[in-house]
């Protein structure tokens, strides 16, 4: 029937129709454990629209659900009139039976490993790229340290060598005005060397002999 029609064989899933009050050409049928125990507890508790648990069949895991089927105002004439109804007196409201729902677990596990299976690889990827880029920012980097420490080496070798002329050229002042200027004269003139200019005045003198 319906639920033979909708039942999905490939991926484990099937849809029935189960109820205490079969019409007379399914009085025959093969009976549900399930269904018989989810119509007896929403029987037992009105107020609960469905049921559901985890069963092992044939050695493999099912999520087994119901959902409860009450009379409705155009179902309760059709059965109460019916030639194959095997109950005539239905009210609104009645609980008709309820529709079960059989899904295997084995699927839903495979599909689930194999997405965790495709992220893990994509994570995966994606730590290995961010490694690979880490990378190359720490090469670029001791690349750039390496650069600035030659850098600091030769302006330092630049400047020890200036260093050295400098006191050698100090050298050579402190020699050459020592002989006749003042220690005191001749550091001023290393201090400030601007000061130091060749040149004088022409002037007229009278000389009384």
């Amino acid at each position: 029937e319906l639920g033979n029609k909708i039942t999905n064989n490939e991926n484990g899933t099937s849809i029935n129709l189960y109820s205490n009050y079969p019409f007379s050409w399914r009085k025959n049928r093969v009976k549900n454990k399930f269904g018989e125990e989810a119509l007896q507890y929403l029987t037992a508790f009105p107020e609960i629209k469905d049921y559901y648990r985890i069963d092992k069949i044939n050695g493999k895991a099912r999520w087994q659900y119901a959902k409860v089927i009450k009379m409705e105002e155009s179902c309760v004439a059709c059965h109460n009139s019916h030639t194959n109804s095997t109950k005539l007196n239905w009210n609104l409201g009645d609980i008709r039976g309820v529709l079960l729902i059989s899904n295997s677990l084995e699927r839903i596990t495979d599909q689930t490993s194999k997405a965790l299976t495709k992220t893990s690889i994509m994570l995966l990827l994606f730590s290995v790229l961010c490694t690979f880029a880490i990378f190359l920012v720490i090469n670029r980097l001791n690349q750039s340290k390496q650069i600035l420490e030659t850098q600091v080496l030769e302006r330092t070798f630049d400047l020890t060598n200036s260093n050295k002329d400098l006191a050698k050229r100090n050298k050579l002042i402190h020699q050459i005005f020592g002989r006749y200027l003042s220690d005191d004269i001749v550091s001023n003139l290393l201090e400030n060397p601007q000061s130091l200019k060749l040149g004088g005045q022409r002037q007229k003198l009278t000389i009384l002999t």
